[in-house]
């Protein structure tokens, strides 16, 4: 049973769920809309990849929201979602494999060196504020092969050892994005998940291999900027900032 203000739209088969969302209308009383797939046959990750997702084994769904908060906090929306993806993933593994995830700077969510995870959001600004949000959200479950040239998919199955019900997962997912982005829209709440997103970001201790238009380097995590930039230190002690799709992780 789903909380009080979430509406879930079921289709068997979309070429994109944001594509679907983005003509749906959001009624009095509801907190968010989702658009759940069983099939997706053109679903995309950050910057325009693809999303390979077997029919009826994973997570493929889109939620779309109203929330209260200035344009320049959209880095905070993507925050509370990737944490919501994050607690449900760690929820469903023991103790020793939940400490195990990650979120890989912005918004995919890794377990060791392995990505389980992706999400896309899509913000609609006017006046300064963000007047309405769709994010797609992809999770390997239940998917045992995985057939497209992704270097490093895993799903749920391959940690816990089992199948797990779609809908069980979905119905944790959605409880937890709804908890936070409601917690965003104070200013406390938005300190607590930026911490929180801090604290379980991938590769946040050591030095790493990195790639960006000059070429490969080593570096260690600094910081996440408020705008959701990735500041990596180098041996040297030279700063670099990135947008998204700036610089590649080499793993």
């Amino acid at each position: 049973m789903f909380s009080h203000g979430i509406k879930v739209i079921y289709l068997n088969e979309a070429e994109s769920t944001n594509t679907y969302l983005r003509k749906v209308k959001m009624a009095e009383g509801d907190s968010i809309v989702v658009a759940v797939a069983n099939k997706q046959t053109a679903g995309m990750g950050q910057g325009g990849s693809s999303w390979e997702s077997e029919a009826g084994k994973n997570l493929t769904i889109s939620v779309m929201f109203r929330p209260v908060l200035k344009a320049e906090q959209q880095f905070n929306i993507q925050e509370a979602v990737a944490l919501a993806i994050l607690h449900t993933l760690m929820e469903q593994s023991t103790e020793k494999d939940a400490k195990e995830f990650s979120i890989k700077w912005p918004n995919d969510i890794y377990w060791k060196d392995r990505k389980i995870s992706g999400s896309l959001m899509e913000c609609t600004i006017r006046s300064g504020l963000v007047t309405k949000c769709i994010a797609g959200i992809g999770i390997n479950v239940n998917q045992k092969i995985f057939h497209s040239d992704a270097p490093n998919p895993i799903s749920l199955c391959h940690i816990i050892g089992s199948n797990i019900k779609l809908d069980y997962l979905l119905e944790r997912l959605l409880d937890l994005t709804q908890l936070h982005l409601h917690s965003i829209e104070t200013e406390k709440g938005c300190m607590v998940y930026s911490k929180a997103y801090r604290d379980h970001i991938y590769r946040k201790y050591g030095w790493f291999r990195y790639r960006d238009k000059t070429g490969e380097f080593e570096a260690e995590t600094s910081l996440i900027t408020p705008l959701g930039h990735l500041i990596l230190k180098l041996k040297d002690g030279s700063i670099r900032e990135y947008k998204f799709k700036e610089v590649e992780y080499i793993i």
